[in-house]
């Protein structure tokens, strides 16, 4: 249960209650955990909210945050299930679910669960910022899912438009290269590295395995690990090796880098998405530059004061602006 206050965000769980302060919400990886992805969507819209007040006080990456929730609008987005497996030795059915509600990955052969078909959630942004919660090997659904997120964003060129997780291949092997145990002939932990993703887990001399987690290439690279993650300093230089050496080897094997590839409507340049640039958009944007200028260049302010559906500049023509207006700033204080 979530508790509002004029700037915090009590929860209540019948394990443990948080008190969230607004930066923190935004800052933070898998926010709100414990609640229905519904709840949590309509605490992040709340927040923005609740957010444009202190604005000035945000940190570069809860800026980013916040842009995503104001800009996302979740009912744009219609509903698709992608299906597919993963393979070691026994082949794991899955199942991406991708909804107005968040993304939810139905483990339907029971890969990392002790029953199918179990489902797991993940909130939008982190999505977009962290990448996959759970095995999802194809490139291309990856970036599918990307530009189904960035369709339902109101504004083409905000900043977070362009701040997703990087696109690459997975590495392709057929053995795992990368394997470490640590314990004893009566319990150890272990890591390994697939082709799609970092399992990791433990196993004792009278269960077996006792747990076995998922951790995806992209939440290996971009979100902190939790210190019971038993992955050391070392295994993560050579993982991350691994992944460095797969990023560069499909660099140098693309024939022309700045090939374009247009998926769901939208524009594919190397990590990031944008849409075609129209003869009204090169033409001068002198309602939106007015907007930006009346709002001392805060563009959260526009769309608080109701204009955010007039409102459309790239972020070019916001950083020509602000120059502009610091430039009128300077010249009225001399």
């Amino acid at each position: 249960m979530l508790q509002f206050t004029s700037n915090t965000i009590q929860q209540h769980t019948p394990s443990f209650e948080k008190n969230w302060s607004i930066p923190e919400l935004f800052e933070t990886y898998d926010p709100l955990s414990g609640e229905a992805l519904s709840v949590r969507n309509d605490a992040m819209r709340r927040g923005v909210e609740m957010a444009s007040e202190l604005y000035n006080e945000l940190s570069e990456t809860a800026r980013l945050r916040y842009d995503f929730w104001r800009q996302l609008r979740p009912e744009r987005i219609e509903p698709e299930e992608f299906v597919y497996s993963v393979k070691i030795t026994n082949t794991y059915q899955w199942a991406l679910t991708i909804n107005a509600e968040g993304l939810f990955y139905k483990d339907i052969s029971g890969q990392f669960s002790p029953a199918p078909d179990k489902v797991y959630e993940q909130l939008f942004s982190d999505f977009w910022f962290y990448g996959p919660l759970m095995p999802l090997p194809d490139l291309h659904t990856r970036k599918w899912i990307i530009a189904k997120i960035r369709n339902a964003f109101i504004q083409a060129g905000s900043p977070a438009s362009y701040q997703h997780f990087q696109f690459f291949e997975y590495p392709n092997f057929p053995v795992s290269p990368l394997q470490w145990t640590d314990g004893d002939d009566k319990v150890s932990d272990f890591v390994t590295v697939r082709d799609f993703g970092i399992e990791w887990g433990r196993s004792n001399w009278h269960d077996g395995l006792v747990y076995l987690n998922f951790l995806s290439f992209e939440h290996f690279l971009n979100v902190p690990l939790p210190e019971y993650v038993p992955i050391t300093p070392e295994m993560r230089s050579e993982i991350n090796a691994l992944i460095s050496a797969q990023i560069a080897a499909e660099k140098a094997a693309t024939a022309r880098p700045n090939e374009e590839e247009s998926i769901a409507g939208l524009t594919y340049s190397g990590e990031h998405y944008s849409e075609k640039s129209t003869l009204a958009q090169v033409v001068d944007n002198a309602e939106s530059k007015q907007l930006f200028m009346d709002s001392g260049g805060q563009i959260h302010y526009i769309y608080l004061d109701g204009n955010g559906d007039r409102y459309s500049a790239t972020p070019a023509e916001e950083a020509k602006w602000r120059e502009e207006l610091l430039s009128k700033q300077n010249a009225s204080k001399s």
